[in-house]
């Protein structure tokens, strides 16, 4: 697992460079921005439990390879783990991304980041667990029409301290400007 955290750090880091090193051939046309709305599945490795959160994200893409942008997220449900019953009440990060075209609608992409998320414990009232973590992830976008498309994507979370990790698996619809 953390041969691929690193193989997909690296490849964001890379396709960032990459972005950046273009960036001058499309500073004539700006940044298009973008917003994307959907749903996630959370799933805890120590505290074995799956939440669902709806996302909301926004960004800017500065070229065709490099973008950055950031994301919210609020619980739906909560669901009982060894340790008792927990929710996502919500979850703010940054990242880095760096996109692969591979043709005029379809491109893979990579993201790092750092991300806060704030859990709740249910059947202690009231205990929050809130905790820092740097994200890492790859995805896919498929752009349909009119600046419509359609984007699923996987994140690993490593969270600071004692906190564990998690992994997110998110499908969001996605509107750029």
């Amino acid at each position: 697992m953390k041969s691929t955290i690193i193989a997909t750090g690296l490849a964001a880091i890379i396709l960032g460079l990459a972005g950046i090193a273009s960036a001058q051939d499309a500073s004539s046309q700006g940044p298009h921005y973008y917003v994307n709305l959907g749903v996630n599945q959370v799933q805890s490795h120590d505290q074995d439990t799956k939440l669902n959160d709806l996302g909301l994200g926004f960004g800017a893409k500065f070229n065709p390879y490099f973008g950055v942008e950031g994301n919210l997220a609020y619980g739906t449900h909560s669901d009982t783990g060894q340790n008792g019953s927990y929710k996502l009440t919500h979850k703010v990060g940054a990242y880095a991304v760096g996109y692969l075209p591979l043709d005029n609608h379809f491109s893979l992409l990579a993201r790092a980041g750092l991300a806060n998320t704030t859990f709740k414990n249910e059947d202690t009232m009231p205990h929050i667990e809130q905790g820092a973590s740097r994200d890492l992830g790859v995805g896919a976008q498929y752009d349909i029409a009119n600046g419509y498309g359609i984007r699923a994507d996987v994140t690993h979370s490593e969270y600071s301290g004692q906190h564990g990790q998690s992994t997110t698996l998110g499908v969001s619809a996605v509107k750029s400007f």
